[in-house]
């Protein structure tokens, strides 16, 4: 028998943070093609966020179609959030939703979806509904300009719930997500690459395809991030993926 070659065998990526936008009104990518791009990148496993556009992820009817699509055309697993917004009057249908999502994703920022920024008070209700219907799903935090201190306060030491804050663009708030861990809260925190590998310098170079949300910081504190993740204080990388239309 021919002797093998040596092989090095590593854990597949995981992706907690993706948009894959389907099914939706934006057609640049789908289920499909997102899935497959994942898995040529070496990733086994990405989890799809609830702010589809037109058609966000915030009733039993909607996510069941989600999940079918992944089960028909996705060529990895897939996990999806469930989503709720203040407005968005959907209380009723989270107990059937929280069965089938490993997650609740609240948008206090501006971003794909909403187009206004919410204080803590305004999800107050919603996240303490979600504690009693999934106390181990943890809530995923997009901030916008909320006071991050507010929300930890509130959904990790009130109601004792995990509370992820996603996409970080401010070493500010990875100080604070450390000081609130020595404390023994529940809390973790998460960055994007292009929080680090980019700065807010690129957007006159690079025009809208340099704009996001959060927006890419100043040089000094991306070069903080780098140092902040580099020492294991930012708990994970993320990508934020997310196709849009040209």
């Amino acid at each position: 028998m021919p002797k093998l070659p040596e092989q090095i065998i590593i854990p597949s990526a995981v992706d907690i943070h993706v948009h894959l936008r389907e099914p939706g009104t934006n057609k640049a990518e789908t289920i499909e093609s997102g899935s497959l791009a994942a898995l040529l990148r070496g990733f086994a496993l990405i989890c799809d966020m609830s702010n589809n556009p037109g058609r966000p992820t915030w009733t039993l009817r909607r996510t069941k179609d989600k999940h079918d699509r992944i089960w028909r055309t996705s060529y990895i697993p897939i996990a999806t959030y469930a989503g709720s917004q203040p407005e968005s009057n959907n209380e009723r249908e989270l107990p059937k939703m929280a069965l089938l999502s490993i997650g609740l994703k609240s948008y206090l920022g501006e971003t794909t979806g909403n187009d206004r920024e919410y204080k803590a008070s305004d999800f107050k209700d919603i996240w303490r509904l979600w504690n009693q219907l999934a106390p181990e799903k943890p809530i995923m935090i997009h901030r916008g300009s909320a006071d991050l201190e507010e929300i930890i306060s509130f959904t990790a030491a009130e109601l004792g719930h995990r509370t992820h804050i996603c996409h970080t663009n401010h070493p500010d708030e990875v100080e604070i997500v450390q000081r609130v861990k020595r404390e023994g809260l529940p809390v973790t925190i998460g960055i994007c690459p292009h929080h680090i590998f980019k700065t807010s310098h690129d957007v006159l170079t690079e025009g809208s395809f340099a704009q996001m949300q959060p927006p890419l910081a100043h040089q000094i504190d991306t070069e903080k991030l780098m140092y902040l993740l580099a020492m294991g204080e930012i708990d994970i990388v993320e990508s934020e993926h997310a196709p849009h239309q040209g």
